[in-house]
């Protein structure tokens, strides 16, 4: 089907910390196929700030081309905070994204939007695959075969929505109300989750991203990961109501996994569940010890270690 006309997609650019990378994600959109774009650049350095005057200098050019919308926070927020500064600054049908240090590979807005076109209004996401990189050498590729409604898929992880991959239609956004800014960590999880929940998702083949896994952003240990993590779980857990308690203890495992690594939960799964435990406490998310020893056994069972 031949692409629509005047269907604009905005590409939302958050940046902190990355004057040093980003005109090569710029560079990225500018070469897309499909023309009918806005880029909307959100400097979340903090106004006046030494990262934020040399973002405004390296983008200076690109500011008065009035190739880029550049939006300047008064003082550093947080990612989810940025995201929902872009799209309130947009105008587009639909809404992309993209981190300061990654980059779209050349087809990819063209691809979404000729995917979006064949679909009803039941699907909220196109999802592109993405090449994962790391020291500037491809590590793998994340091609997943997403068709439908995939909430208790993104809980355990088994299908990952990376923020950059996706387009999302302006009204599902619009109606999620964007992103949790209550999130400093695993705000992209808790989007996709909430998107999932409601609406369905569908993936092409087609590689549209390029990842670099420069870990930036990485907590500095196992408890302020857990931390995190535990957050999520207790936001993420009133949309859980339906499930049965072996599909929650699952969601807990998997993301204890995800955190610490399935070996060393398969090695010491009474270690690593009394640290989730405590930081679900913390957060508020009051299961039953029965809960907990359940999802220790079910782990256990169900989980095999890689």
């Amino acid at each position: 089907m031949a692409i629509v006309k005047n269907s604009l997609v905005s590409i939302i650019i958050p940046t902190h910390k990355g004057s040093e990378v980003i005109l090569n994600a710029i560079d990225s959109v500018l070469k897309q196929t499909y023309k009918d774009i806005e880029i909307i650049v959100v400097d979340d350095n903090g106004m006046g700030s030494e990262e934020q005057i040399k973002t405004a200098k390296t983008l200076e050019n690109l500011i008065s081309d009035k190739k880029i919308k550049y939006i300047i926070h008064e003082k550093n927020k947080n990612g989810s905070a940025a995201r929902n500064t872009g799209f309130k600054n947009s105008n587009g049908e639909y809404f992309c994204l993209l981190d300061d240090d990654d980059t779209y590979f050349p087809e990819k807005i063209e691809k979404q939007v000729n995917e979006f076109q064949q679909l009803n209004g039941d699907y909220a996401i196109v999802l592109s695959a993405t090449a994962i990189y790391q020291n500037g050498a491809l590590q793998s590729t994340r091609k997943q075969i997403v068709d439908g409604y995939v909430f208790k898929d993104v809980l355990l992880h088994e299908i990952v929505i990376n923020t950059n991959a996706l387009m999302i239609r302006r009204n599902c956004y619009e109606e999620l109300g964007g992103f949790d800014e209550e999130f400093f960590r695993h705000q992209d999880y808790e989007f996709s989750a909430r998107v999932a929940f409601k609406w369905k998702i569908k993936s092409i083949p087609y590689i549209g991203v390029k990842y670099n896994t420069l870990h930036r952003n990485d907590p500095k240990n196992i408890s302020i990961a857990m931390n995190y993590r535990a957050f999520f779980l207790m936001k993420m857990y009133k949309y859980m109501e339906s499930f049965s308690d072996s599909t929650k203890h699952l969601i807990i495992g998997a993301n204890m996994c995800q955190v610490v690594g399935k070996r060393k939960v398969i090695s010491h799964p009474i270690k690593y569940y009394k640290i989730i435990i405590y930081h679900l406490l913390q957060n508020n998310l009051n299961l039953s010890f029965s809960s907990y020893l359940g999802a220790i056994i079910y782990l256990l069972i169900h989980r095999k270690a890689a």
